[in-house]
Formats: C-alpha cells, sequence, structure tokens
C-alpha cells in the first residue's frame, strides 16, 4: 500500500462519490474503482458499501478513516526527516508560541546560538495554537509554548510563570490599589488581546468562574495597543505587563490580578528529544534567563 492510494482512499470517503473523486483527481472512475478493489484486498475487509446514492462507509472504512490522517502526517514527517538527513541538515528547530520571547533577551539567544549551537538552529514564531499543533507532528524539536499541552508523546516543564495584570489609566478608580481580583473588573471596559491568542481565553474563564461576563470593549492582535487605547481611557487594559515600556504606558499602571490563570510558558519537546544534548543545554540556558523573573 502506498500514500497515494491513501490519499484516493481520503478523496472518496470525504466526497462519498467515485465520480466526483475521480474528477478531483484527474482518474477514470473505473481506475479509481480498481485502485479500491486493491484496497480492500490487502486490508482485508470492505472500506465502502456501493449505493446508488454514492459511496456508503462500512465500518472499517470509518476505522481506517480516522486513522489516516495520523498515519499520512507520520509519514511526511518521516519523509521530510529523511530529505533532512540527505541533504546533511541537521539543524534543531525551535517554534516560540507569540509573545514568549517577551521573556527572552533575542541578543543573547543569538550569542548563545553562535557560542553553542553554531549554524545548525532555526526558529520561528507562530500563533500558540500554531505552535502546539506543529510540536505534536514533529514539526518542530523544541517548542515553547503557553499552557500545557495533553500528551504523553512529549517531555514538558515549566519553566516561567506570571499572573496578568490590569492596566489603568490616571484617575482610573483603581488606579493606586497595589492589587485587584478579577471580580473587581465586572462592569469595567476591558481591552485584551483577540480570540487567537492565550490570555483572551484566559481571562473568559476565569471570569465565567467567579461568576461574570467581561465587557471586552477592544480586542486587539497587538500587545502594545492595550497600553495605547488604555492610555486614550478606552478601558481598562488586561495583559502580563511585557509592554509598560511603550511609548503610552508612562503614566498608567499595571496592577497585578491576584486570581487571575497564570500565563505560564512550558518548554516542550517529543520524548525521544529530550535526551538530545543539544536540546538539554537549551532547556539549560533558559531555565537560567527565566530564574528570578517569575512574579
Amino acid at each position: 500500500m502506498d500514500t497515494r492510494m491513501i490519499g484516493y482512499f481520503i478523496a472518496c470517503y470525504e466526497m462519498g462519490s467515485l465520480n466526483k473523486a475521480a474528477g478531483a483527481l484527474y482518474m477514470s472512475p473505473q481506475g479509481l474503482g480498481i485502485v479500491l478493489d486493491r484496497l480492500e484486498e490487502e486490508l482485508g475487509a470492505p472500506v465502502f458499501y456501493r449505493t446508488k446514492q454514492g459511496l456508503m462507509p462500512t465500518e472499517s472504512g470509518r476505522l481506517f478513516y480516522s486513522r489516516c490522517s495520523g498515519l499520512l502526517n507520520e509519514l511526511q514527517d518521516i519523509k521530510m526527516e529523511m530529505q533532512r538527513i540527505s541533504r546533511g541538515e541537521n539543524k534543531l528547530r525551535i517554534g516560540y508560541s507569540c509573545g514568549v520571547l517577551n521573556i527572552f533577551d533575542i541578543d543573547r539567544m543569538e550569542r548563545f546560538k553562535e557560542k553553542h549551537l553554531l549554524d545548525y538552529t532555526q526558529w520561528t514564531e507562530d500563533l500558540n495554537d500554531e505552535i502546539r499543533e506543529r510540536i505534536l507532528r514533529k514539526d518542530l524539536d523544541v517548542a515553547f509554548v503557553i499552557g500545557k499541552i495533553d500528551s504523553d508523546k512529549l517531555h514538558m516543564e515549566k519553566i516561567f510563570s506570571r499572573p496578568f495584570s490590569a492596566v489603568f489609566y490616571p484617575g482610573h478608580p483603581m488606579y493606586d490599589r497595589s492589587s485587584v481580583e478579577m471580580r473587581d473588573l465586572d462592569g469595567e471596559k476591558l481591552i485584551t488581546l483577540n480570540e487567537r491568542f492565550y490570555s483572551y481565553h484566559a481571562i473568559l474563564k476565569r471570569c465565567s468562574e467567579v461568576g461574570f461576563t467581561p465587557d471586552i470593549h477592544i480586542k486587539t492582535m497587538e500587545g502594545e495597543l492595550i497600553y495605547k487605547f488604555t492610555a486614550e481611557r478606552q478601558g481598562t487594559g488586561v495583559d502580563v505587563d511585557f509592554h509598560r515600556s511603550t511609548a503610552w504606558s508612562k503614566d498608567l499602571r499595571c496592577v497585578e490580578i491576584e486570581d487571575s490563570i497564570p500565563w505560564t510558558v512550558y518548554a516542550v519537546c517529543p520524548e525521544d528529544k529530550k535526551d538530545d544534548p543539544r536540546v538539554q543545554e537549551l532547556l539549560e540556558y533558559y531555565r537560567g534567563i527565566c530564574h528570578g523573573r517569575e512574579a
């Protein structure tokens, strides 16, 4: 069985029609039918019922389909890894969820790479969900993500944690508070990152737990804009207090939300990578950077 045969099966399954799948695959229905017959022969079980309405998956077909996506991803990972080896590449692929690089010093990272990892490190930054998916697919060797990943195939350790803060403009009734609780923000017009970020969902979850629905007045893709809009008195910002040095934050105050869900960074790698000396060296380096920086 080759990967093309699996791809043909997936097309038939998702389209529910031999003719439609054949058209999409630029094949004749007869040729595609022969492929399905051969697949069923190899599997030792029928995967479709052929009906006047189209192709209906059998129980075996549904089982095979449920495993196909993961199987193709695994095969693609193997192919990419073999291509890297054949090209003589041995780069350590590192992924950072958006926001995580705020806790690291980029210049120090580059110096460390030059001193210890030479030319075999490449790193990328992306949304938290994307980085989490890529480390699960083994597209990355190490990832720094926000929040735990539920998988027994990954080695994971917490390296940094900090509570959220409320950002107040001068004159706000809570401006001089030393701390607040999440329920204190009930009725406030909140300014946060948008739905694509961990912080947005952490805020919604904690507000729900303490019994209210937050009034999220402004959602943004840029952390610094939380401070700009707060400085313009558009509402109360909620952030992890990384951007207080922005041009707009001079007179603003970041006040810790005592009972917020912490913004926690985990270093993650596949179990079979945790003993790689480069991974161990990298994690030790980041432990050193983060030591003493947690709130």
